[in-house]
């Protein structure tokens, strides 16, 4: 490398051949055509040097040959030959410019340094390798933290950073395919979904056309089946379906080959989630017929989008068959929610049959039957007076429901289907009610066993064997217990009535143009009273859903409760009463969750049934008072009624346990959520992990992060980055084997990890003594351009001197001399530098390291942040 004068300007980096071919074509250039200076220039000989620029005051000064004073002539293709003689003998070649994006994409550079390495070299020629590391460094580019703000300031600003940062990338990546375009580089389907990944946070999808189209017109060819299945996931995200279903189109029918199993099921699911059910249907359709049924290997991932589209109107009977044949054929058991939504696919379409074999089939699989099919079921027979059908559902496995559901979910309403139905029904007399044929008021008191039995079933203790002719088999969602006709007794306050649920109106005009039929019904008082209570409680429910809409305050709901003092309450009374005590903002706290909880006792008293959703409206009032006893006394309600808590109940709960520093009673709900269902999501991972570290039970956060870490729960468990932040405040105090499956995770998933867990994963390996690991992390944090906090080295400089390792303290005089930020403050700085260079004085003194490398590391720490110590001196 040499260095000298030419043209009153100082040349950097050129070589005496590279000067000589220089003195060569500026003499060409004066004398003739361009062809001529390139032959005499030695083309081949220069593309071995690097090239030639002038520096003036910091800033790059391009010129241009002598004796060109008029315009560059531009063509079509690009440069024109001059421009193009010029860059091959004076500018930076693509091989170095490679290099550099190179090392900045190692070194984990920040978005503005790639810039600044493609501005400071705009004429060097761009290839296929300079287009791929340039969205490499765009995409795994991070939100630079600035230290200035304060933690308040950050959380409001992360939204803002997240979305400005990916719009800065995009922005870069448009510019680099602008300038590959000009030099004419051939783009590929890997520059599609590069730019697919950095269009996808910016919802952009016409940048993602755009480069299509451009990528096509130099390929001469269509996308491949990766950038066409890339294309269906971005458009799905940006919510475009114009272009979702336009992208099909041309699929269909330019690369069909490319419509595979896995798009097919894309394309699927993005209508399904437009809600657009007929055109999900039609592409189903497209795929069902050749030559797409002869190359589409079907799996269980498109059976399932299939039934989606089953259950969405009429019509579509004859897929849901031929999805439940697929699923035979290839011994696939199909999830409890398919075949609910197969068995509503053929209710809707009239196929009775095949309803009832899906059912059977849902029982054969040991799953449960919900009680919304059985209604669909049941509503379709009652409308079409198919009884037939309807009585194939008393067989052992639904018989129990068809009381229930007949009865306490009030489907029959009318008392001439009510005659109907027990005229041609062939149930024991046990079943419906009956002492004999001629029983006048066998329906309404089968209405009424139903109505109270449907709430007392699972209160009440049986004693012995009770299955039998006097014994009538009831079940709920939640459990199924026979039930004997004696303890069955109707309570007029027992009734769950929804505001606008339809009931029966002794009164009418209709009930006296019966004729002789209506004798058979003569209402009867008890019947009268058990109206007019029908009739109270929806007046009670529409006032108190009016007060809820209009946000009244508790002393008005009140004195509305004070009105209807004898009203008897409902489950939708307790609905509407718990949602008014939590929204009043304005009443002090305690006095709202008083009011919850006289109001749960009035309407347990009133036979209400208490569920989840009666357990998540409470919690919240619990927890402004931090109150456990009240939310434990209410769960043992709720399963004493045989319900089971629902898995966001026991999340809320894991959450209000951690809020009320009881991790013995979260760490107790948690293991209760595995064991009933088996495993449990990223949610609830998090929220019992930090409810124990917020109550200092870090060895109990860490079994919880084995178990996550374990099989099962390690396969269906996503990782995310709020897991993976949480897991390093776990293994703060020491576990290195953690913290590197984290580091090795935000790699891998091209995560960029916020300052604080990079900190807290400092302090895991200097807590375990793995100082080198320590400083790559620290180097890690530098490279993000983030702060490097005073607390990290603070810790480290002790601990070398604790452990006997102070020649780890070397090392660390390279970390201080390239960091950027180094502490909060000027003060700080001063401080930390001096506690360092006590530290290596120390060392050498006691001759634990050589005093030549002491001094030299002291020496450079100074002079890079301009401190002076006298302990070194």
């Amino acid at each position: 490398m040499s260095s000298s004068r030419f043209g009153n300007k100082e040349v950097v980096g050129v070589d005496v051949t590279f000067c000589i071919a220089k003195r060569q074509m500026i003499g060409a250039l004066r004398a003739g055509p361009v062809r001529t200076a390139y032959e005499s220039a030695g083309a081949a000989n220069l593309d071995q040097h690097c090239s030639c620029t002038w520096q003036r005051s910091g800033k790059v000064d391009r010129r241009r040959p002598l004796g060109d004073k008029g315009e560059d002539n531009r063509v079509a293709g690009g440069r024109s030959e001059r421009e193009r003689l010029f860059r091959a003998t004076f500018i930076v070649t693509a091989r170095e410019l490679n290099e550099q994006l190179r090392a900045a994409l190692d070194d984990q550079a920040g978005l503005d340094d790639a810039e600044q390495i493609v501005r400071h070299h705009r004429y060097a020629p761009f290839d296929a390798r300079t287009v791929d590391i340039c969205l490499r460094i765009a995409r795994q580019v991070g939100v630079k933290d600035d230290g200035n703000l304060s933690d308040e300031e950050k959380e409001i600003s992360a939204e803002f950073s997240a979305n400005a940062r990916a719009r800065h990338a995009l922005k870069f990546a448009v510019g680099v395919l602008r300038r590959a375009s000009s030099d004419q580089v051939p783009l590929d389907s890997h520059v599609l979904t590069h730019i697919l990944a950095l269009a996808r946070p910016c919802t952009k999808s016409t940048v993602a056309w755009i480069v299509k189209r451009r990528i096509e017109s130099i390929q001469r060819y269509p996308a491949d089946a990766i950038g066409y299945r890339g294309l269906v996931i971005h458009f799905v995200a940006c919510k475009r379906q114009d272009m979702l279903f336009e992208l099909f189109d041309e699929m269909v029918r330019v690369q069909p080959a490319t419509l595979d199993v896995d798009t097919f099921a894309r394309f699927l699911n993005g209508f399904l989630k437009f809600k657009l059910y007929d055109t999900a249907w039609h592409v189903w359709s497209i795929m069902r017929e050749p030559p797409f049924s002869r190359q589409v290997v079907v799996d269980s991932a498109i059976l399932s989008s299939g039934a989606w589209i089953c259950a969405r109107g009429h019509g579509k009977a004859e897929g849901a068959l031929w999805i439940t044949s697929q699923y035979k054929a290839l011994g696939l058991e199909p999830p409890s929610r398919e075949l609910s939504l197969l068995t509503a696919a053929f209710v809707h379409d009239g196929w009775m049959a095949e309803a009832l074999r899906t059912m059977e089939w849902t029982v054969h699989l040991n799953y449960v039957l919900h009680q919304r099919e059985i209604i669909q079921f049941v509503d379709r027979c009652v409308r079409h007076h198919a009884w037939a059908e309807l009585l194939q559902l008393a067989d052992p496995l639904s018989k129990t429901n068809i009381i229930e559901h007949l009865c306490a979910r009030r489907v029959l309403t009318d008392w001439d289907l009510w005659e109907e139905f027990s005229e041609n029904s062939k149930l024991p007399e046990a079943l419906l009610g009956y002492s004999t044929e001629d029983t006048r008021e066998g329906p309404l008191r089968t209405w009424r066993l139903g109505s109270a039995i449907h709430t007392q079933s699972v209160g009440i203790k049986v004693p012995g064997n009770l299955v039998g002719d006097g014994a009538l088999l009831t079940s709920s969602a939640a459990a199924a217990r026979p039930v004997p006709l004696a303890d069955a007794r109707m309570d007029p306050r027992m009734l769950s009535l929804h505001p606008r649920s339809r009931t029966h109106d002794t009164n009418s005009s209709t009930t006296d143009d019966l004729g002789p039929a209506n004798e058979r019904f003569t209402v009867l008082p008890g019947d009268m009273e058990l109206t007019n209570s029908m009739d109270a409680t929806r007046a009670l429910n529409d006032k108190l859903q009016r007060a809820l809409f209009k946000r009244t305050p508790l002393s008005d709901v009140e004195r509305i409760l004070n009105a209807a003092s004898g009203v008897p309450r409902s489950n939708w009374t307790l609905d509407f009463l718990l949602r008014l005590a939590r929204y009043e903002r304005d009443a002090d706290p305690r006095r709202r969750l008083a009011f919850a909880v006289r109001m749960v006792q009035v309407a347990r008293c009133d036979g209400a049934e208490l569920d989840s959703y009666a357990l998540l409206q409470t919690l919240p009032l619990a927890r402004a008072c931090q109150k456990v006893n009240v939310v434990l006394s209410l769960r043992n309600l709720i399963e004493r009624q045989g319900h089971t808590l629902s898995e966001r109940a026991y999340n809320r709960l894991i959450s209000h346990y951690g809020a009320c520093h009881r991790p013995d009673l979260m760490f107790q709900v948690f293991c209760q959520r595995l064991d009933m269902y088996r495993g449990a999501d990223a949610d609830a991972m998090r929220s019992v992990m930090y409810g124990l570290l917020r109550n200092k039970k870090a060895k109990t956060a860490l079994e919880v992060w084995k178990i996550m870490r374990s099989p099962p729960h390690s396969e269906s468990i996503q990782v995310d980055a709020g897991l993976l932040e949480c897991g390093a405040y776990i293994c703060a105090h020491g576990e290195a084997e953690e913290a590197r499956w984290i580091g090795a995770k935000y790699r891998e998933m091209e995560i960029t990890p916020p300052s604080k867990p990079l900190h807290v994963l400092v302090s895991a390996f200097v807590n375990s003594g793995n100082y080198k690991e320590a400083r790559e992390y620290m180097r890690w944090i530098m490279q993000l351009g983030c702060t490097l906090h005073e607390r990290r080295l603070y810790q480290y400089i002790p601990d070398c001197q604790r452990r006997g390792k102070p020649e780890e303290l070397l090392p660390l005089s390279d970390v201080l001399v390239e960091a950027k930020n180094l502490v909060s403050s000027r003060v700080e700085q001063v401080l930390v530098v001096q506690a360092f260079l006590r530290a290596l004085s120390r060392a050498a003194w006691l001759q634990l390291v050589d005093k030549h490398l002491v001094a030299d590391c002291a020496q450079r720490v100074q002079n890079r942040w301009n401190i002076s110590s006298g302990r070194m001196a």
